[in-house]
């Protein structure tokens, strides 16, 4: 009998858990199915492990370091009991709840916000995945002598774990802080605060984390004055060079000797030198972070563009470097070469193809007289280049897209199976209006009309910026393929993208993924 209640236990809890999960699982079926099809499963899976494997690492690495020092620091004081009084265990239930159960908290508060983090980091795969694969370019920055990769690669990921770091020391101190509070580690006295022996070398610990933590934070903005706008350019400026990193280096130098103080003074009764020089450092961070802005003020903006131009200089030279342009040849154009017809002959194909319609206006046009029907829509133009007529133009190309939004019947029906795709696309030269200031359309209409060499093959579109639903073709119910007067066109799918719906049990999932039966029983 007993052995019965664990297996009903068991599959209780299996579908407690797989109810949970259940769209989660299904969702990640289907996006499985997608990409193997299309044959980049690698991509999928490379996606999803380094979720999982970057959100479990940060997880357990978060769950470790809080809930063992934790649990370190509870069992060093199981012999002292919670004190608090039955005046303030009615008046505050959450605090007398916390007194009551302060062993369990230390584990399950750690565990709980390690899987939110591992959670949070997970999604954030990108940055290992960037990080992972960086390559060097071969030019460095000319402040930190650093590769520019590090800054695109190697800094997000850096500051990724050093607000992780900040939240685990978060959880030590709260943790700690309601240990030594609760049990009357750190009380306060007549005389003042009152430490028992017992909590300075954690709390000395804590300092010298904190004081790391710190230390890595000066560090790292350094580095984040070089991509940051403080100034009249993006990076660092005058006052950035010569006031701020100065104070910032200065603060991550004393914040690893507050550390190391905090350190060796752990086992002994130096917890007030430390409490000193957290006072000290934090009244030089204030008291530094005024020169900048003296700099700024004093030095700088009465000569900014002698103090400047150095600065503005290498912003320039990133730039160009960005962008592939610092191996341009300049010349000088004087403007004194006058135009004339051998000029204009030698470069005509340029001078016909200088393009006149603006996207925009032309896409407002395009609504009103290339649309045809409601449900279609023209969402975007882009240029193209086609040799049309033997002559090599430039094109303004836009694709006839399908908005179900706009069925006049909207049923479940028309939208998933009936209507599955838009139709054709308008084509029109850059540099040419009729003379009723329309566009001149190389290809218009349904089904597609071709005033040139140009023809299309497959006008039908299930793939555009407006796809964004779920499709079903090639089953019992007729695709709508184009109005032709008053009547209506039809034919099947004839591509190779999506993947076969097959069996059942498939159907039945895709049921669940969409949340809907008709996909079962239609």
């Amino acid at each position: 009998m007993n052995l019965q209640k664990k297996w009903l236990f068991i599959l209780f809890g299996i579908v407690v858990v797989g109810s949970i999960f259940a769209e989660k699982i299904v969702k990640f079926y289907f996006d499985w199915i997608w990409f193997a099809n299309h044959q980049i499963d690698s991509v999928f899976w490379t996606i999803i492990l380094s979720q999982w494997g970057f959100g479990l690492a940060t997880g357990l690495f978060f769950f470790i370091f809080t809930c063992f020092p934790l649990k370190r620091i509870f069992d060093r004081s199981s012999h002292m009991p919670v004190v608090l009084s039955d005046t303030v265990r009615r008046e505050l239930p959450l605090l007398d709840f916390i007194s009551v159960n302060l062993k369990h908290l230390m584990f399950f508060g750690p565990l709980a916000l390690a899987v939110m983090t591992g959670l949070i980091v997970g999604q954030k795969w990108e940055l290992l995945q960037l990080y992972s694969n960086a390559v060097p370019f071969g030019s460095e920055d000319p402040i930190f002598g650093n590769d520019y990769s590090f800054y695109l690669f190697t800094l997000p990921l850096l500051n990724l774990g050093k607000s992780i770091l900040w939240e685990i020391l978060v959880i030590l101190g709260i943790g700690t802080g309601l240990i030594f509070f609760l049990k009357q580690f750190v009380y306060l006295g007549p005389s003042g605060i009152v430490m028992q022996r017992e909590a300075r070398r954690p709390l000395s610990f804590l300092a010298f984390y904190f004081l790391v933590l710190m230390a890595m934070e000066f560090h790292l903005q350094r580095f984040g004055l070089l991509v940051g706008e403080n100034g009249v350019v993006t990076g660092i400026g005058f006052a950035d060079y010569y006031g701020q990193l100065p104070i910032l280096h200065t603060m991550s130098i004393l914040s690893l000797i507050g550390a190391g103080l905090s350190f060796f003074i752990a086992t002994g009764r130096g917890l007030k030198k430390v409490a000193l020089a957290l006072t000290g450092i934090g009244v030089i961070y204030f008291a530094g972070s005024f020169y900048p802005k003296i700099l700024q003020n004093f030095v700088v903006n009465p000569n900014e563009l002698i103090k400047e131009t150095p600065f503005i200089e290498h912003t320039i030279s990133g730039s160009l470097l960005a962008y592939g342009l610092n191996n341009t040849e300049s010349k000088k154009l004087t403007g004194a070469e006058s135009l004339n017809a051998k000029s204009i002959k030698a470069n005509s194909l340029t001078i016909e193809n200088i393009r006149l319609w603006d996207q925009e206006p032309l896409l407002d046009t395009l609504g009103q007289l290339q649309e045809i029907r409601t449900y279609y829509q023209f969402n975007s133009v882009d240029h193209d280049r086609y040799t049309i007529d033997g002559k090599y133009r430039q094109t303004l190309l836009s694709p006839r897209e399908l908005k179900s939004e706009n069925l006049p019947n909207r049923t479940w029906i028309n939208e998933h199976l009936t209507f599955t795709h838009g139709y054709g696309v308008s084509l029109s030269p850059v540099n040419q209006i009729t003379p009723q200031g329309l566009p001149v359309l190389l290809i218009k209409d349904i089904p597609p009309r071709s005033s040139v060499d140009l023809k299309v093959g497959q006008p039908e579109i299930y793939f555009g910026e407006l796809s964004n639903d779920h499709v079903f073709v090639n089953t019992g119910t007729k695709e709508f393929d184009y109005p032709e007067g008053e009547k209506n066109v039809y034919k099947n799918y004839e591509g190779s993208g999506g993947f076969p719906v097959e069996s059942l049990i498939r159907k039945a999932l895709l049921a669940a993924r969409f949340k809907t039966l008709k996909i079962l029983f239609s």
